[in-house]
């Protein structure tokens, strides 16, 4: 309903008489963005995409700026998702939502010293207990793609295998939620192998491995 009053809006806004130029301008971008906010809160992701990419980036809001990011993500288009939000972290470089598809994309486009960078920022900017698993799991990703991790990695590394272990163990394992609960601790149990190669005495690996 809400993209359907977007396009309707639009459309009628197409017709109406031309106002001046800089107000006329100021309601496309507007639509613009509303339609892509309505697409993108509807798991439209491309078309999300599509249509922010008709708007002006420099007048968008950090709220639509990182939706438009997000949607390139979702799309895999890491490349334009990294030019999107490192434009926004030049002015703004503590906003942590930027930061974080930052190191995502770098980790994905394998830029492992901006990765490193962009790690180093999330590590100042989150306590541990803020980070969330997506964090974790390119963390050991971009960890396990260096030649020659420091002890400060190895450390790293190691907390976010725990992370991610606690995390697939309490996914929810209601009626419903039976079948993902079961996946959870079977990607639970895949890190705590993966754990106990580097950390063969970890106690939150072996106990994971003895879940039923």
């Amino acid at each position: 309903m809400t993209i359907l009053i977007c396009c309707l809006s639009l459309n009628a806004h197409a017709q109406s008489e031309p106002q001046t130029e800089a107000a006329d301008s100021l309601v496309y971008e507007e639509y613009v963005t509303a339609l892509s906010r309505a697409f993108f809160e509807n798991d439209a992701f491309e078309r999300a995409l599509t249509t922010y990419q008709k708007a002006d980036t420099a007048s968008m809001t950090d709220y639509d700026l990182l939706k438009y990011a997000m949607a390139a993500y979702f799309k895999h288009e890491y490349r334009q998702t990294l030019d999107i939000v490192s434009n926004r972290l030049e002015s703004k470089p503590c906003d942590i939502g930027f930061v974080r598809l930052a190191f995502f994309c770098a980790v994905e486009l394998e830029l492992y010293d901006d990765a490193e960078q962009y790690a180093d920022m999330i590590a100042d900017m989150s306590p541990t207990d803020e980070l969330y698993y997506y964090d974790y799991a390119y963390l050991i990703r971009y960890i396990n793609a260096k030649p020659h991790p420091s002890p400060a990695d190895q450390r790293r590394l190691i907390l976010s295998y725990e992370q991610l272990i606690s995390y697939y163990l309490t996914l929810d394992r209601s009626t419903s939620g039976r079948l993902q609960g079961k996946k959870g601790q079977a990607t639970a149990q895949k890190y705590a192998q993966k754990l106990i190669e580097i950390d063969p005495q970890n106690q939150k690996a072996h106990q994971a491995l003895k879940q039923k």
